[in-house]
């Protein structure tokens, strides 16, 4: 009997080698961004909300790894079974990462103090600019010709470099700014100013180049599907984003 059960064994582990796969969770590298990945049970963000509903339709467990931005990408870049959202399809990470699917069209611009920042070539005269360091937005302004930016680790120091008047604006994205600068109009007498979009691009969730190819499908169609039936414009809509016909 015990010989029967072992050449069952065998001949799954050699015709079914991944039969046990669908046990393992996605790691999802992500780091605390207003309105897109929050540690929230209740109000996640859009990009994680959408991200959860992925994969459970793909029938995966997800891990959800809250890090800084630049060590949430060297370290999903290392793991087999990572993921991060959302992710910027740029020049130079093209072939660096898998792109699952796009999530939505992100507006980006810049917060100032006093004075709306209305284009690129008026923040280029400005002192000091702000930007995350590592994140799209800082490769999109050196490649813009910047160089007067000041890149932070850590993008929660923003209200506090306002004050200390350390810089004249920051970038980045427009959602995320109204959702950190939520219920305040003012840095001490000066007022908060949101400039119009000057850019937009939509993010993605991508992976590792490491992942599993089959993993990587089996996202992209409960991602198609979810879209199908409607159920990702629902999420959209319910944080405020405003679908455009595709």
């Amino acid at each position: 009997m015990s010989r029967i059960i072992t050449s069952i064994l065998v001949f799954l582990a050699l015709f079914f080698p991944r039969i046990t796969f669908a046990a393992e969770k996605l790691n999802l590298y992500i780091s605390d961004i207003p309105g897109q990945t929050m540690r929230d049970r209740d109000n996640p963000g859009m990009a994680l909300a959408l991200i959860r509903k992925i994969t459970h339709r793909a029938n995966r467990d997800l891990h959800e790894i809250f890090l800084p931005w630049s060590r949430a990408i060297v370290e999903m870049q290392k793991d087999e079974n990572g993921m991060i959202a959302p992710f910027t399809r740029t020049h130079t990470r093209e072939d660096n990462y898998q792109w699952i699917g796009e999530l939505y069209e992100l507006e980006f611009g810049f917060v100032s103090l006093d004075q709306s920042i209305n284009d690129k070539e008026v923040a280029k005269n400005l002192n000091i600019v702000g930007v995350w360091r590592g994140s799209s937005m800082e490769e999109e302004l050196i490649q813009d010709g910047f160089q007067n930016l000041h890149a932070l680790v850590n993008d929660k120091q923003i209200i506090e470099l306002f004050e200390r008047q350390r810089f004249d604006a920051w970038y980045g994205s427009l959602i995320e700014l109204r959702a950190k600068f939520k219920g305040r109009k003012r840095i001490g007498e000066r007022s908060i100013v949101f400039g119009p979009p000057v850019r937009k691009h939509p993010v993605w969730l991508a992976s590792s180049s490491h992942m599993d190819s089959n993993t990587v499908n089996q996202l992209r169609a409960a991602m198609e599907s979810l879209r199908s039936e409607g159920i990702i414009d629902e999420i959209l809509r319910s944080y405020g984003q405003i679908i455009s016909d595709r």
